[in-house]
C-alpha cells in the first residue's frame, strides 16, 4: 500500500479520526505530525501551537 501523504511504499498505518479508519501512512511522514492535546486528531507538527490545533485554541479562547 502506498502512503496517504507521500504515495511512498509503506506497512505502517495510523488511524485517521475524522474518517474513523486507518489510513496508511510512512515512518517518514508520520514523524511530520503529531496528536492535539485536546482532541487527539493528528496534525501537521508545525500547525499545532502548545500541543494544540487551531481549532482547539479557539475553543480554550472562549
Amino acid at each position: 500500500m502506498k502512503c496517504s501523504n507521500c504515495s511512498a511504499e509503506t506497512k505502517s498505518r495510523v488511524f485517521e479520526v475524522n474518517i474513523c479508519k486507518e489510513i496508511p501512512l510512512c515512518d517518514k511522514c508520520k514523524s511530520d505530525f503529531g496528536k492535539c492535546i485536546i482532541c487527539g486528531e493528528n496534525w501537521y507538527k508545525q500547525d499545532l501551537k502548545n500541543g494544540m490545533c487551531h481549532n482547539c485554541m479557539e475553543s480554550e479562547e472562549k
